[in-house]
């Protein structure tokens, strides 16, 4: 069967969930594959193959700009779908999610839930630069580290690697033990992303100069880091606001509690507002 032109709403759409789904090859080629209420796949090209847990692979665009790629597969709930693009930041930027993160290699594996509209996701991007970013500008300089700071607004703060878990509800985006880690800086980040109030409240931590912590990191375990981007020498950090101008929080004292010790002064992880 070829299914040609047209917009499909993948959120109501299910790729072989059902074990009585018939055997068959289905060739597609839709002008939109709607993933959520802001994103969809536009330019949609797929081979799906029902016989198989892998059905098959894909290539389109992200709301018709960023170009990727990736597989689909049969999950519990319906089709995971595991992406793959050379430009993570064209990608972020075309789902209107960052603006401000230029090149870098992106995994993205979207799994759903059981509830309409709501996916378990995990990602890893490498190498990539973040330019000024109103956040993190607010959080360096509340640091004093006058450095960085030139870094975000020039050139940008080159990272090796970004990895972690988010939740996408119909709300917002939550994300759970995502990890930055960069020759100048590391970062955690816990938290929720409020899609319609454009708000976040985030708690985490930031280690300066990452890959000197990161040795002593290395040499003595989990005690002096929950996480990758935690090193010996620390800050606990919270941001709660609109993106456009969050409220920044450091605790200053978390720079003498090594990494195991340091959950003291943070909070769980930060809910959505009502």
């Amino acid at each position: 069967m070829e299914l040609e032109g047209g917009k499909v709403d993948f959120r109501s759409l299910v790729f072989g969930k059902s074990e009585k789904t018939e055997v068959g090859f289905l060739k597609v080629s839709l002008e939109s594959l709607r993933i959520s209420d802001g994103i969809e796949f536009t330019n949609f090209i797929a081979d799906i193959d029902f016989s198989k847990k892998e059905l098959g692979s894909f290539k389109a665009q992200v709301n018709g700009g960023a170009d990727i790629y990736g597989k689909l597969s049969k999950g519990e709930f319906g089709t995971i779908i595991t992406l793959d693009s050379a430009n993570a930041g064209h990608v972020l930027r075309s789902s209107g999610i960052l603006k401000n993160i230029r090149g870098g290699g992106l995994n993205l594996v979207l799994t759903p839930n059981e509830k309409k509209g709501y996916y378990t996701g995990r990602f890893i991007i490498n190498k990539f630069r973040m330019l000024h970013s109103n956040p993190l500008a607010l959080l360096l300089d509340s640091l004093s580290l006058v450095g960085l700071v030139d870094k975000l607004e020039n050139e940008g703060i080159q990272f090796n690697q970004a990895k972690g878990w988010l939740n996408i509800t119909p709300e917002g985006i939550q994300l759970s033990d995502v990890s930055l880690v960069g020759l100048s800086m590391g970062m955690s980040i816990t938290g929720w992303y409020d899609k319609k109030k454009k708000a976040i409240n985030f708690d985490g931590v930031v280690t300066p100069v990452y890959a000197i912590n990161g040795v002593f990191e290395r040499l003595a375990g989990k005690l002096f880091g929950e996480q990758k981007g935690e090193g010996l020498f620390s800050f606990v950090y919270t941001m709660k606001g609109p993106t456009s101008a969050p409220i920044v929080e450091v605790k200053p004292l978390s720079i003498l509690t090594p990494g195991g010790f340091r959950k003291i002064f943070r909070s769980d992880i930060p809910a959505p507002e009502k």
